[in-house]
């Protein structure tokens, strides 16, 4: 039977520096992922639509598995199960009391009215979305880039590169523009990379992700990162974009920045004190 690692030293010299793990890792993840969508090719349209989401998650999950045990050759600790419920719904109900205390902001100014309601399935799409959105972008942005970028660089360097990346990836979203990227990489990019710093484990960034996601779009029904979509409640939201975030939806607009930049520099603080943060690499002996 395989026993895991807890280190590299057994990888080829050039192996062993964690940039070079990175970009093997993320090779491997979305191949992985690409794989899996080009078999489901070769599955009847209407059955592939129900598998794509629960396929993608599975996949993720269990290429990530395998990069860590096989390639890295170490438990994989940021996944460890016993930690899963408690961190999931810590993060969902800090993602659910963050967007839902934007909201209450916009309607303070004015900028937020609830016209009606739509059938309760209508939650039920951008439930599986939500879902395998926080599997797949944790995984990739928190658990390879942020993480193996921590390890050559350090904790601040890192949770900055994460942060701009995840922010740019979102610049080929429906209705984006160099602002709301940068908005994205402020508030989702720092939040979710300090939820990673905090308990070193994925899931209460996931559970995070997962419940912002799913307010946005499955219960208030707003534009999730410039995609429209129909939730439980027909709101609308009126006034100047800096405010409202326009037709990229309220993760453009400069309430929820701040919402999430606050939020951030708790858990940030709090990982500070229970000792969390790594020290830059270049400043440290035997550094960069």
């Amino acid at each position: 039977m395989y026993k895991p690692l807890r280190t590299t030293r057994e990888l080829p010299k050039a192996l062993r520096h964690p940039l070079i793990r990175l970009c093997i890792g993320l090779g491997f993840l979305m191949t992985t992922l690409l794989v899996a969508q080009g078999l489901l090719s070769f599955v009847p349209d209407a059955l592939a639509r129900i598998l794509s989401l629960p396929v993608q998650i599975l996949v993720i999950l269990l290429g990530y598995q395998m990069f860590v045990r096989f390639f890295e050759q170490r438990n994989v600790t940021e996944l460890d199960p016993k930690n899963s419920f408690p961190e999931v719904f810590q993060g969902g109900l800090i993602g659910v009391l963050l967007f839902c205390f934007t909201m209450i902001i916009l309607w303070g100014f004015r900028s937020l009215e609830i016209i009606g309601l739509n059938a309760w399935s209508a939650v039920l799409p951008w439930l599986s979305l939500a879902l395998a959105t926080s599997f797949i972008e944790e995984i990739l942005i928190r658990g390879v880039v942020f993480r193996l970028s921590e390890e050559a660089l350090g904790t601040w360097p890192a949770l900055g590169l994460s942060a701009l990346l995840f922010g740019g990836l979102h610049l080929f979203n429906p209705h984006a523009s160099l602002l709301s990227s940068l908005a994205i990489g402020l508030e989702a990019g720092i939040l979710l990379g300090a939820a990673y710093i905090l308990t070193r484990h994925l899931w209460l960034a996931i559970g995070l992700h997962f419940a912002w996601n799913f307010t946005e779009s499955g219960i208030f029904g707003l534009a999730l990162s410039g995609n429209e979509s129909q939730g439980w409640l027909q709101t609308q939201l009126t006034g100047p974009d800096w405010l409202t975030g326009g037709s990229f939806g309220p993760e453009a607009s400069i309430v929820a920045v701040i919402v999430c930049l606050v939020a951030s520099y708790f858990l940030l603080e709090k990982a500070k004190q229970q000792g969390q943060i790594k020290a830059v690499r270049w400043k440290t002996p035997g550094g960069l």
